[in-house]
């Protein structure tokens, strides 16, 4: 089975866009124009997508759902494709101290497990 450069290209994108603070933009995630926002700026949203990397995304993908950080530091995003194919994506480590120290060392090298994130 061989994967294309477009969907390594679709799925990467998905990836960076996990980590977008989603819940900043409110009621606004159907906004093309806010999402667009969201993934240029990195000052409030943390996006670092460029005008065109937005343009292209918002053109392809839609902001269905967004769970912002837990307590325990797990988040996740609901994106929707044009031809309604969805892909839920899970955002990796953000903080050393919350998410790699506490969860990744301390749950998941002891337990085998994130205990708290399940």
């Amino acid at each position: 089975m061989s994967v294309s450069f477009r969907a390594y290209y679709e799925y990467s994108s998905l990836a960076e866009a996990a980590y977008i603070e989603w819940n900043k933009l409110g009621n606004r995630l159907v906004d093309v124009d806010g999402v667009k926002e969201a993934l240029t700026n990195k000052g409030i949203f943390g996006g670092e997508f460029t005008v065109s990397q937005a343009n292209a995304f918002v053109d392809r993908w839609s902001v269905v759902d967004h769970l912002p950080n837990t307590e325990t530091g797990f988040s996740s995003t609901l994106f929707r494709n044009a031809d309604g194919r969805y892909v839920l994506a899970f955002r990796g480590t953000e903080s050393f101290w919350d998410d790699l120290v506490v969860a990744d060392a301390g749950d998941i090298v002891r337990d085998g497990l994130a205990m708290k994130q399940i």
